[in-house]
């Protein structure tokens, strides 16, 4: 179904960024945390479910067309904390501190996923305490791949 190739494009595109990266260990510890948050919202969808109710999009035109789209394949359920929010913001917290990157480079990540964060807002997919749920997760699990897992 469309839900799962959009899994699959996000998986793809956690991929390509990570094989970018020039330390293995960011890499692995990106991984970790990225799994770890997902198995944490998963007990939260399954322990708390979350359901929105989006407005019927019924006016013509291109960006009706795409709202229509997303709301088609990105269904208003699992809400909370919000994966978009969680993993744009592990692929921050990933190169943050690195010195290796360019500086231009953090800050476009940064500036991507404060983006996408407030995209979720402005296409009625997620609620602010979802979108703060996701960040908190990102930065909970990004401390605990960094912390507690470590690859030599």
């Amino acid at each position: 179904d469309d839900h799962n190739l959009l899994w699959l494009l996000s998986a793809l595109g956690e991929s390509l960024y990570l094989d970018g990266m020039e330390d293995d260990l960011t890499a692995k510890q990106f991984y970790t945390a990225d799994f770890i948050s997902k198995l944490l919202s998963l007990g939260f969808f399954l322990l708390l479910p979350t359901v929105m109710n989006r407005p019927e999009v019924t006016a013509p035109g291109f960006w009706n067309d795409a709202i229509r789209f997303l709301y088609c394949v990105d269904k208003p359920f699992n809400l909370f904390p919000s994966l978009h929010c969680s993993i744009s913001w592990l692929c921050w917290g990933s190169i943050r501190k690195d010195d290796s990157s360019p500086i231009w480079y953090r800050w476009l990540t940064l500036a991507v996923a404060v983006a996408v964060c407030v995209s979720t807002l402005t296409t009625r997919q997620h609620v602010l305490v979802d979108v703060l749920g996701g960040i908190l997760t990102a930065e909970i699990c990004w401390v605990v791949a960094r912390r507690f897992f470590i690859w030599n």
